[in-house]
């Protein structure tokens, strides 16, 4: 029998030889995919004598160039000050300033290719800890192929360098929240306080710069922090949450002084809240940002004349305050529409996990047919890999987490295939299990 695959009655074991191979085969096979992809997109966008084929795209290039070439940090103008967060601009301004323009984008996308590649080499290292070098390697096989994960790697979107901090923090909470014992034995409140910290506290430090480059996952690392602290209910658990919001301080306070700065009022993530909220929750809304944000303009057109007749000028910048009176008329406008809203938050979740994407968001029919397998290829064998290891849930629950908390997140906001992808990343893990299992039935048949 080859040594590449040892089999026995009731399992599969792969030596770390031919594991390590046929791991950088995937990595590899991986990255080619990426490439030629990114290829494919970059000539659809010359042959419609674009650059970008994304409206966002354009936002985070124009501010990654204003990062590199030492202009204001700014999007349209001084009341676009904190349209984004850096995270992506920042990565962006690595090649921004190269010209002509259509090579730098190109540059950006190899790097996409590059990025998207180091998030499968992520799940992979995550799914061996779980499930052993055959879960590894079926849940690296599954990103590799995967057409949503090809397609956030090569678009000049922020996700590109999301996931691989989202994934980098799941891994470094999962060592910290569930690897580590929760010891019984008496201890002082410093042994509490330091025990466990350097995991947590990088895991925060990865979370700041998940939320700056992602702002949508602000809530998710208190939500497992509460989870984790709700299964243990001991200091220890509380003070594991603590440095991780420690790590999140420290990586976002410079961020949160620049806009201080700007404003003169604390912002935490950006000034985009209320708009993008109000795209969600306003009349005529359909559930996706199928307006181009048009009524933004009209709305501070309105907010402009209001304020002429103030007998004092308002505080802080125009852009904080149309960014509070959209914030609160999104939520005024809900409250008076509860029918409304819920109908429109069950638009949303169907756009998010849409089978059939809609075309305006993929390329094609083939792109379209493969995104829609892949997805719930993977989303089938997670729920089945979920349910078979039942019993280890304390081991893989944070990886279930992004799949319902961007759910909920996007039926409040606005659906799209595109927030559904970190989530598929995520449980790609789970669907490795499954193949093992699977796997493992086949096997015992064969010797029955």
């Amino acid at each position: 029998m080859s040594d590449a695959v040892q089999e026995k009655s009731d399992s599969i074991v792969v030596t770390p030889r031919w594991f390590w191979i046929a791991a950088i085969t995937i990595l590899l096979a991986a990255f080619g995919i990426r490439v030629f992809a990114a290829q494919w997109w970059h000539g659809l966008a010359a042959q419609e004598n674009r650059v970008f084929r994304f409206g966002d795209s354009a936002s985070y290039w124009t501010l990654g160039e204003a990062l590199a070439t030492g202009k204001p940090y700014q999007y349209g103008g001084e009341d676009g000050s904190i349209f984004r967060a850096p995270g992506y601009p920042l990565l962006l301004a690595t090649v921004a300033s190269h010209k002509p323009q259509v090579e730098a984008v190109w540059y950006a996308r190899l790097i996409g290719c590059l990025l998207g590649t180091l998030a499968i080499s992520l799940v992979m290292w995550i799914a061996h800890q779980i499930g052993g070098p055959i879960t590894s390697l079926s849940a690296g096989l599954l990103c590799a192929v995967y057409p949503g994960a090809i397609g956030m790697s090569v678009t000049i979107l922020s996700e590109a360098l999301f996931m691989p901090l989202m994934l980098i923090h799941l891994l470094l909470l999962q060592r910290a929240f569930c690897s580590a014992p929760l010891h019984k034995r008496p201890q002082t409140s410093i042994s509490l306080w330091v025990e466990h910290w350097p995991a947590a506290l990088v895991s925060g430090m990865f979370a700041g710069g998940a939320i700056l480059t992602r702002p949508s996952w602000l809530l998710l690392p208190p939500l497992a922090a509460l989870i984790h602290w709700l299964l243990h209910r001991n200091r220890t658990a509380f003070l594991q949450g603590a440095w991780v919001g420690l790590g999140i301080i420290l990586v976002m306070s410079p961020w949160w002084y620049r806009n201080y700065l700007v404003t003169d009022r604390f912002v935490l993530t950006t000034l985009q809240v209320g708009p993008s909220l109000y795209d969600g929750l306003h009349p005529g809304a359909s559930g996706g940002s199928d307006e181009g944000m048009k009524f933004v303009g009209t709305f501070g057109a309105e907010l402009r004349k209001k304020e002429t007749s103030l007998p004092q000028p308002p505080g802080s910048t125009f852009e904080y305050r149309l960014n509070r009176e959209m914030q609160s008329a999104a939520w005024s406008w809900a409250m008076s529409n509860p029918n409304e809203a819920l109908r429109l938050a069950w638009n949303k979740f169907c756009r998010t996990w849409n089978i059939w994407p809609p075309a305006q968001e993929l390329a094609s029919i083939w792109v379209r047919l493969t995104e829609s397998i892949g997805c719930f290829t993977i989303l089938s064998l997670a729920v089945w890999g979920a349910w078979v290891s039942r019993s280890r849930l304390g081991e893989f629950y944070l990886l279930l987490l992004p799949a319902p908390y961007f759910t909920l997140l996007h039926m409040i906001f606005v659906g799209s295939v595109r927030y559904r992808q970190p989530a598929i990343m995520a449980i790609s893990v789970l669907a490795g299990i499954a193949i093992l299992w699977i796997l493992n039935k086949l096997l015992r048949k064969s010797f029955a």
